[in-house]
């Protein structure tokens, strides 16, 4: 990539910069918005040192990124939200991660903890990018907004400074590259004995497959009043040990008493659709299935939902 340099966006990038914004809105898949802004909109919010552009040998612009505070108050200082967009003449150069990287470059050396960014699942080039780049999936945000006439999700991707990440976050950005003897000690080392260390260390035994070890523990993080983020995700995971342990009966009833999870109830249905199968009722995972798929499908989800509620 010796053809592309990066540098600060300067007022004399307005231009180009603002094209490449339409055409990435125009593309269908970058941003609820469907214009532009005018300079003086986007340069009054953008911050003026995290912004940057990726040139060509002419010096022509090949791709922009810059950030956004996501809030005025104090105690979000070190948070903001970022933009990039490439020209789709360059893409598959290199542009986008080099723009991340210097993002990433300038923002640590600002002390800012967080950068995070809301992408539609369709644009999987942006979020291959991203994780690429230390980018992780906090979620995703069902039926955000209105993007025409049809509704959107938009996963929520974050990257945090590893000089502010605690330790256990920073575990399991590096835990594939450990043993499974390794990724148990290391977590066993890390995680203390209330109900999240219990959570942490049931899922380091299930990421090294060692499931039969990893059951007691959520069951102990769940009785322990296990809240918030994680209790969702230890229903899910324990219903998930139990199906590969061979009690697909035990992961349907605990799946089905657990109700609705709120942002996980998509994921609570299709690992309820797989113990059911594993259980024998097809048709029971199929309607399940095809029920929560018809909540991301705005022309004929009604439809679905009806077909579906009809097959159980």
């Amino acid at each position: 990539m010796t053809d592309v340099t990066i540098r600060p966006m300067a007022p004399a990038d307005a231009e180009a910069v603002l094209a490449l914004y339409q055409a990435g809105l125009d593309g269908g898949n970058a941003s609820f918005e469907i214009t532009a802004p005018t300079w003086e909109a986007f340069d009054a919010g953008r911050l003026d040192e995290h912004r940057f552009v990726a040139t060509g040998e002419r010096d022509e612009v090949l791709g922009w990124v810059a950030v956004t505070p996501v809030s005025a108050r104090p105690v979000y200082a070190g948070v903001v939200e970022h933009s990039v967009y490439v020209s789709p003449a360059a893409q598959g150069r290199g542009v986008g991660r080099a723009l991340l990287e210097a993002l990433i470059d300038s923002t640590e050396r600002a002390g800012i903890w967080t950068i995070q960014s809301g992408v539609f699942p369709e644009n999987t080039a942006s979020l291959a990018l991203h994780r690429a780049c230390g980018f992780r999936t906090v979620g995703i945000r069902s039926r955000l907004g209105k993007h025409g006439d049809r509704w959107r999700d938009v996963v929520l991707l974050e990257r945090r400074s590893p000089d502010r990440e605690s330790p256990i976050a920073a575990f399991w950005g590096t835990a594939g590259s450990l043993s499974p003897d390794e990724v148990v000690a290391t977590m066993d080392g890390l995680a203390g004995e209330d109900a999240a260390g219990l959570f942490e260390r049931a899922s380091a035994r299930d990421f090294a497959g060692r499931e039969a070890e990893a059951e007691p523990l959520y069951r102990a993080a769940l009785a322990a009043g296990l809240q918030d983020d994680l209790r969702p995700q230890a229903v899910i995971q324990l219903a998930s040990t139990l199906r590969n342990l061979g009690r697909a009966a035990e992961a349907v009833t605990l799946l089905t008493e657990a109700g609705g999870l709120g942002a996980y109830e998509d994921e609570r249905l299709a690992f309820l659709a797989l113990a059911l199968v594993d259980a024998g009722d097809e048709k029971r995972a199929t309607a399940l299935a095809v029920r929560a798929l018809a909540a991301h499908a705005p022309h004929y989800g009604r439809a679905l939902t009806a077909y579906a509620n009809g097959m159980l």
